[in-house]
């Protein structure tokens, strides 16, 4: 099967690829974290910082396919709103572009995540919470799987690798924009 890396993007971005199997020789992912700083007035720099890491981690590992989140910036409504400055939004959907474009120069697949399905595929609800519990959960599945995040971010990265492994393990990933289903995709 392939190699997954998986990403968890933001200013301080979680990561997760195929690591060596547990002794019941079960896949384990192995995960960690990497910056990006930079304020509105320095995205090109927070630009430059997340190509070099994400380099390093495509050579260092190998992997056949890159998964991300979307980005997912809510103005208003819903149930769990996030309020965020355009500086924020930029960077973040900056970031996705990136990992896409190189990723795609490497010829790996891409595939960008809904954060929902990959909720419901982790934790068997897409909405269990408030973004502290839900943050809190995907840390405690992790950890009742043995893997042990240092970070929300790299628990966040381990939900999407495991998602991402799911899908090509049943033949077919549920990936793309955010709203695909609603694009006729």
């Amino acid at each position: 099967m392939a190699r997954v890396l998986a990403l968890d993007i933001a200013t301080t971005s979680g990561w997760a690829c195929d690591g060596p199997p547990d002794k019941h020789g079960q896949l384990r992912p192995v995960g960690g974290t990497f910056s990006a700083p930079g304020d509105m007035n320095e995205l090109g720099r927070a630009y430059i910082r997340f190509a070099e890491h994400l380099t390093g981690l495509i050579n260092l590992h190998q992997p056949a396919v890159l998964a991300f989140e979307a980005p997912l910036v809510l103005a208003h409504g819903g149930r769990t709103a996030v309020f965020t400055t355009q500086a924020t939004t930029r960077k973040l959907f900056g970031l996705a572009a990136i990992a896409e474009y190189i990723a795609t120069l490497r010829g790996l697949d891409v595939y960008e995540l809904n954060v929902q399905q990959v909720r419901r595929h982790f934790l068997g609800s897409a909405r269990p919470g408030n973004r502290v519990e839900t943050k809190r959960a995907v840390m405690e599945r992790c950890r009742s799987l043995g893997w042990a995040p240092a970070s929300h971010d790299i628990a966040d990265a381990m939900a999407c690798w495991s998602y991402t492994k799911g899908c090509l393990r049943s033949g077919g990933i549920v990936a793309g924009p955010l709203y695909a289903a609603e694009a006729g995709r």
